[in-house]
């Protein structure tokens, strides 16, 4: 992100590489700030309906970054607040300066939007020279940080050279000059990087006491309690993290999957359904960390409840067919197997899948005929010829 250099700088330069966010659900207000952005030389504008769709784009990797975020207090799905947090818990886009759109300028709502971490609000109605000038002094503002900010800004920067006995003594002096939430996680990560959980737990505590709302502490906290294996700890950290923020499927999955250790698999369903209501590309997600982490059964049910939201394509059929072999269930998952070659018939990895369940299923004729078709489709592939040796070995050995 550009830095601004100084008092007077020029907006339609700064938002030259890079662009505006505009989340509002009100069509007609989202482009009055389009044509107010254009009458001060500002035409990198993207616009949304809601939070949830704001935080889809921040996310995304793109090649023009963004440089500003204009957020409506109040939406139907996602609220300007809920966006806050999750921006301000996120290590990639966390330090995005953030404008509120207000309705009116209610004291209550003006400390509570600063305690988010919010950089500044503008409200309604304004005029174009108002809106200009709110976005340039915050920019100048970002420019000349007041002391305790440069020192985390600093530290964040060792942090990522991998200076961490620096970017420890400047996060602790940062904490000297002022304490904040943001630099006892700095700590409290650093402590738990090095095991010293017990500083760490310190740290985290501390940053929750200090900013009730800061999600970031929440998580990393769980994170700890993981850590040490106690996961009730870090399920009831979690769960006031999403009561405060519910619309995060990253960690609608991180609670799902600790539901699951405790072998709450009511509780896992309920999060994870919730992750892909929000979004349903995180089915896929899902299934995939529930099949790598040995839940079969598991995934075996949920790829059954949320086969409509993901699509019954090759994906859902092979991994279907993975779930069922991995329980002992080989002529099923040849069927699935069967089902994404209809789909998909030059899809090595299927072949692969299939062969191995007839290998289980002690059907090696079919097994060996499967693996030929995978080398056929990929023939470089070390692992599909190794396999095939030693299937035609077994099935040789088997004879006598």
């Amino acid at each position: 992100m550009g830095t601004p250099p100084g008092k007077g700088f020029s907006l339609t330069e700064y938002f030259k590489e890079g662009y505006i966010l505009v989340c509002d659900d009100n069509s007609s207000l989202r482009q009055t700030i389009r044509s107010m952005a254009r009458q001060f030389g500002v035409t990198n504008i993207m616009e949304v309906d809601d939070g949830d769709n704001a935080l889809k784009v921040l996310k995304r990797n793109t090649d023009r970054p963004c440089l500003f975020v204009l957020l409506d207090w109040t939406m139907p799905r996602l609220s300007g607040l809920d966006v806050v947090r999750e921006i301000r818990a996120d290590n990639e886009i966390g330090d995005l300066p953030i404008m509120m759109v207000t309705a009116e300028a209610d004291p209550a709502q003006i400390v509570r939007a600063a305690e988010e971490g919010i950089n500044g609000y503008l409200t309604k109605p304004f005029i174009s020279k108002v809106f200009e000038q709110k976005i340039q002094s915050i920019l100048e503002a970002r420019a000349n940080p007041p002391a305790h900010v440069r020192l985390l800004i600093e530290a964040d920067n060792l942090l990522k050279k991998g200076d961490y006995d620096n970017a420890l003594l400047l996060f602790e002096k940062s904490l000297q000059t002022k304490e904040t939430a943001r630099g006892m996680v700095s700590v409290g990560d650093i402590h738990l990087m090095r095991e010293r959980f017990d500083d760490a737990l310190a740290m985290y505590n501390g940053a929750m006491r200090l900013n009730a709302r800061f999600l970031k502490a929440y998580s990393k906290c769980a994170e700890l309690h993981l850590k040490q294996g106690d996961v009730d700890a870090a399920v009831e950290l979690l769960q006031k993290a999403i009561a405060m923020s519910p619309n995060s499927p990253d960690r609608l999955i991180a609670l799902g999957n600790l539901y699951i250790k405790q072998a709450d698999s009511e509780s896992a369903t309920d999060a994870f359904n919730k992750a892909v209501k929000l979004e349903p590309k995180t089915g896929k997600q899902i299934v995939d960390e529930l099949l790598q982490s040995g839940n079969n059964g598991f995934a075996e049910t949920f790829l059954k409840k949320i086969g409509a939201k993901i699509g019954l394509d090759t994906y859902y059929y092979n991994r279907m067919g993975i779930a069922l072999r991995k329980q002992g269930k080989w002529k099923e998952a040849v069927a699935e197997y069967q089902e994404a070659i209809r789909l998909d018939a030059k899809d090595e990895n299927v072949y692969y899948n299939m062969g191995k369940a007839y290998q289980e299923g002690k059907e090696y004729t079919a097994a060996i005929r499967c693996l030929n078709t995978a080398l056929e489709l990929r023939p470089g592939k070390k692992e599909f010829r190794d396999a095939l040796e030693a299937l035609e070995k077994l099935s040789m050995n088997s004879r006598y």
